[in-house]
């Protein structure tokens, strides 16, 4: 099958100079031959393309996005719209499981985007505001939140409030329909609290009544917003904070399902044969058949291991841990010789409840990279608290959470705070959270092995009874936390610093 047929049309103009030419000497035959290749490999041959239905599954996130004049104020670069626009291009383009409506205000509310994941859809729209179409001045929250509630059918929809507070002295009524119409609140303060004066259309500084000049900054009466109905308060936030604020909030609103190509990609062969071409054509080489032989099966020897076969274990790996046949899937994965592979075969292992055998992989994997270490450490963990071993359990706990703070591992650290080897008994798993297909950054236990240009393995190392062994590698870690306990002034300091201290670092 091919993906891009229509760049065969190269092949015309080659065929008639090939048909063209009286006598074709070696290297023009080689150099046919090396071209038609390249013209193959842009046509993506591929190999056993099948559909595959993924679920989905997300939050209902609402943005309201203020319109007030005083968002042209310049206490934030360039101003405060302009970096709230920037900052929510940023998030949607990250989030790509929870579905996003956007809504303008200022004393009205207008629905600019209905929910939808289509992010590009969303970064246009939210681009494209031209503020000089807004005929009305001041600030209506309460507008903003009636709107929002009427944009999801969903119980608890999350409220993202772009604004710099306005310039009422309470919103405890606000608060009040926010909390009693169940929706979550996080206030993104894009002001600052010394503030900054206005320009006119003139160029002259905006003046009250009263004929003084007009300082806008932070009014932090909006916070009781966000503390009345559980959100947060952000001030002037990156989209990594806004990221993990969103995972922290989940819950979900809405699950469907999307339908996937997967197929397995044959045009870096092309490439390769390109390659060996035109080596011949332009070598001594091409003038000797048991060269040639020699050059063909070292060359195909070194690609196809690395290629054509690496590609093939992932997508018999991805196949056998999608039908929950993980032993098959952890032997393809330990085919492939990188850290990703190996990562993903303990992860198998672990599904399959050969906890002693996930150990050994995960133990046996080294990274410089501080998260992945984190996460290492943590599947260690997770592998001792199933083989009763609390001890060194909660020494690979602490360690994940000095290279990288997760509330779940911190959760799972202070449930086994006081366990002993052989009492503590595991709760079933919670509902999952998560799609398989999540992007790396969205959870620290899931890694993702690319296999061709549209082969994505992705595993999650999750914390199971026996009977709830055999799951998809969409579910979440568990969580578990009962006594509260805290973690010593000197691990706050590693974790603060982020850094083990280690001796001989990976």
């Amino acid at each position: 099958m091919l993906l891009a047929p229509q760049w065969l049309w190269l092949m015309v103009p080659l065929i008639y100079m090939y048909t063209k030419r009286p006598e074709l000497s070696r290297y023009d035959t080689y150099m046919y031959i090396a071209m038609s290749m390249v013209v193959l490999a842009l046509a993506r041959p591929v190999y056993d393309p099948h559909s595959m239905q993924m679920p989905i599954e997300g939050s209902d996130v609402i943005i309201a996005l203020d319109l007030s004049y005083s968002m042209q104020a310049q206490d934030i670069a360039p101003n405060r719209l302009t970096a709230a626009q920037q900052l929510l291009e940023t998030l949607v383009r990250r989030d790509v499981n929870d579905r996003f409506g956007v809504l303008a205000f200022t004393t009205n509310a207008i629905i600019l985007s209905p929910l939808t994941r289509e992010s590009e859809l969303l970064v246009n729209l939210v681009r494209r505001i031209d503020t000089n179409m807004v005929m009305t001045r001041g600030t209506s929250l309460l507008s903003a939140l009636k709107l929002a509630r009427k944009m999801s059918q969903a119980s608890r929809p999350k409220v993202l409030l772009f604004t710099d507070g306005g310039d009422a002295a309470s919103y405890a009524d606000v608060a009040a329909y926010a909390k009693e119409n169940h929706l979550q609140v996080s206030v993104v303060m894009l002001a600052t609290p010394l503030g900054a004066t206005l320009l006119q259309e003139d160029g002259t500084l905006l003046k009250d009544a009263s004929h003084h000049i007009v300082v806008s900054s932070e009014n932090r009466a909006v916070e009781a917003i966000s503390r009345a109905t559980g959100g947060a308060y952000l001030v002037q936030p990156d989209a990594d904070t806004l990221t993990a604020l969103l995972q922290l909030q989940y819950h979900e609103d809405f699950k469907s399902r999307t339908t996937l190509m997967q197929y397995g990609e044959l045009f870096y062969g092309c490439i390769a044969l390109a390659l060996l071409f035109f080596m011949l054509a332009h070598t001594y080489l091409g003038s000797s058949f048991y060269a040639k032989m020699m050059v063909l099966l070292a060359l195909f020897g070194i690609n196809t291991h690395a290629g054509i076969l690496d590609t093939y274990y992932l997508y018999r790996a991805q196949q056998a841990y999608t039908q929950e046949k993980y032993v098959q899937a952890s032997s393809f994965f330990l085919h492939v010789t990188s850290s990703s592979a190996r990562y993903n075969a303990a992860v198998s292992r672990y599904h399959a409840g050969d906890y002693e055998e996930a150990l050994e992989l995960f133990e046996s994997i080294r990274s410089h990279r501080n998260d992945f270490k984190a996460r290492l450490y943590y599947n260690i963990a997770v592998c001792h608290i199933r083989l009763k071993a609390f001890a060194k359990a909660r020494e690979n706990l602490v360690k994940s959470l000095t290279l990288k703070f997760d509330k779940q591992a911190y959760d799972n650290w202070l449930h086994i705070y006081d366990a002993t080897e052989a009492v503590m008994s595991l709760p079933h798993r919670h509902k999952k959270q998560h799609d398989a297909l999540k992007q790396e950054a969205a959870s620290p236990h899931i890694s993702t092995v690319q296999g061709g240009s549209n082969m994505n393995v992705t595993a999650t190392a999750s914390n199971g009874t026996a009977e709830h062994q055999k799951r998809t590698a969409s579910e979440s870690v568990f969580s578990f936390a009962k006594n509260r306990s805290k973690l010593s002034s000197r691990q706050y300091e590693l974790i603060n610093k982020r850094s083990l201290h280690e001796t001989t670092p990976w």
